[in-house]
């Protein structure tokens, strides 16, 4: 579970990261990057119904994705994240959806490894 300063909560933050970051695109995700020095890094996952209708499948999707940031939580660059996920990524095992995550992370220069 992410500690509380490290997740975004409210709407209003959630929407100005949307509407004003950066956005990152892979086959399994898009990441919106609001970048903010010297703050510690905020992160929201946004799993919709179109990704599957059964709230069980959705749940495990953003598990993974929720311990897959914790374990980094030190590694990432300060600012906000909002990671929306894609309908393919429910064919995928636990592990093969941390692995593409954490490999999208270090790509796009979020994650330093």
């Amino acid at each position: 579970m992410l500690s509380t300063k490290h997740r975004l909560a409210k709407t209003t933050e959630i929407n100005a990261v949307t509407t004003h970051g950066r956005r990152f695109f892979s086959q399994l995700f898009v990441l919106k990057a609001l970048f903010k020095p010297n703050v510690a890094p905020r992160v929201a996952f946004v799993v919709s119904t179109k990704i599957s209708k059964r709230a069980v499948e959705r749940n495990r999707v953003r598990r993974v994705l929720r311990e897959t940031v914790r374990s980094q939580i030190k590694n990432l660059r300060s600012g906000d994240y909002v990671v929306i996920v894609k309908a393919s990524i429910t064919k995928l095992e636990n592990k093969e959806i941390a692995q593409q995550f954490l490999s999208f992370l270090q790509k796009i220069k979020v994650v330093n490894k």
